[in-house]
């Protein structure tokens, strides 16, 4: 989320520039968790972003930022749409004093080693660390925890004075949606604006979303690298949180674990509407979202029981669901080590996962289902956890 800061700035140098590389950044970043309606403590995560931008595909390939303090950095490719977006990060570091200790005022150097735009290089004379103004928050987000699917949204922060650094600022807001794992919506504010209107199209009905608001400056520091090149030192303050849209009857919603696996994003899992004589009424297959948030919509009506089953954990049944109202927090828990997807942990998991023991992708004797905590390798942690469930069944229509 870190990138965004750097995005904007570097979209503003491409009306300017004509080189191949359209612009580049350092941005110094403090981020803040929000609870409540009030200013968080000033106990900021911080972190350095450096990025590099070009408009035409292939001209950025391979680059390095070369620090004062901390040597070199090998920047990665993040690219989206069209153009090319090159980024790195250093951090998280737990305190503004850390951070300014890491990464001091000097020269900081990017160097394009391979593409279109090859070889070339570009240098900003970055200022000490600069996180002296207001810390932002929602002063309304307590309101926002369970939004009406459909409707604008009303979002309100406090005032951003901006005294004593960069000349240019702007106050910056965007969503995402950790359900379906999108950016859903963003706007960027002058500095004295103190709030914006959430698109009612973008609330959807039983979704989670992750906010961030930004108070941001920064300064061109009109390098010219990169043979015409601009660059700009951002500065930025950010905080974020969860909000909620409510779930409209017929929507369950909420957030689903899979015991002892390390990534839940973009995981399927199946889910059965079943009546009370075990007949399924409907049946679904989901992606679960950021960190397992997940909803979904069905003609049912009732009170009928809700199972979820993915291909490596036990199926698991939450009864007495009723689908006239809107099921906002269904937070089921799968149990791993199903590999043969049999809905019991048996022998032949056992013997599944022998097989595929010590591989990775890359080996002919690779099993996926036996990386049971899908960390990309099979070894003796996926062997524990089948051994912590061994002998146990899902549910079962009785």
């Amino acid at each position: 989320m870190k990138s965004v800061v750097s995005i904007t700035a570097l979209l503003a140098l491409a009306a300017v520039s004509h080189a191949d590389v359209n612009g580049y950044a350092i941005t110094y970043s403090a981020s803040y968790n929000q609870i409540g309606d009030v200013a968080p403590p000033d106990n900021p995560t911080c972190y350095l972003t450096a990025s590099i931008s070009s408009l035409v595909a292939g001209d950025l390939l391979s680059a390095t930022l070369s620090t004062p303090s901390l040597g070199d950095f090998d920047l990665y490719d993040a690219s989206y749409g069209a153009g090319t977006y090159f980024v790195c990060y250093s951090g998280p570091f737990a305190s503004t004093a850390d951070f300014a200790a890491a990464h001091p005022a000097g020269t900081y150097t990017f160097n394009l080693l391979t593409g279109g735009a090859a070889p070339g290089s570009g240098t900003i004379e970055v200022h000490p660390a600069d996180f002296s103004y207001e810390i932002p928050y929602l002063t309304n987000l307590s309101s926002l925890q369970m939004l009406p699917a459909g409707l604008d949204a009303e979002v309100t922060w406090n005032p951003f004075t901006r005294p004593g650094f960069e000349p240019d600022a702007e106050t910056g807001f965007y969503i995402v949606d950790y359900t379906a794992a999108v950016y859903a919506w963003g706007a960027a504010e002058t500095p004295e604006s103190t709030g914006t209107t959430i698109p009612g199209a973008q609330l959807i009905s039983g979704h989670t979303y992750a906010y961030n608001v930004a108070y941001r400056s920064w300064e061109r520091l009109n390098e010219q690298g990169f043979g015409g090149a601009l660059s700009d030192q951002v500065y930025e303050r950010n905080t974020g949180a969860l909000i909620h849209c409510a779930a409209n009857p017929g929507t369950v919603a909420g957030k689903l674990t899979l015991s002892d696996y390390y990534y839940p994003l973009g995981q399927p899992v199946t889910v059965q509407v079943v009546a009370q004589d075990g007949t399924i009424e409907d049946e679904q297959t989901i992606t679960l979202g950021y960190e397992g948030y997940y909803a979904f919509d069905t003609a049912v009506t009732g009170t009928k029981t809700i199972t979820f089953k993915n291909p490596r954990f036990l199926r698991l049944a939450v009864e007495n669901v009723d689908l006239s109202v809107g099921q906002d927090f269904i937070n089921p828990v799968l149990i791993n080590g199903d590999v043969d997807d049999d809905n019991a942990v048996t022998i032949f998991d056992y013997l599944a996962l022998s097989d595929a023991f010590d591989s990775t992708a890359a080996d002919a004797w690779w099993d996926a289902r036996a990386d049971l905590d899908g960390d990309g390798t099979i070894t003796i942690f996926d062997y524990l956890i089948l051994s912590n469930n061994f002998d146990l069944s899902g549910w079962e229509p009785s």
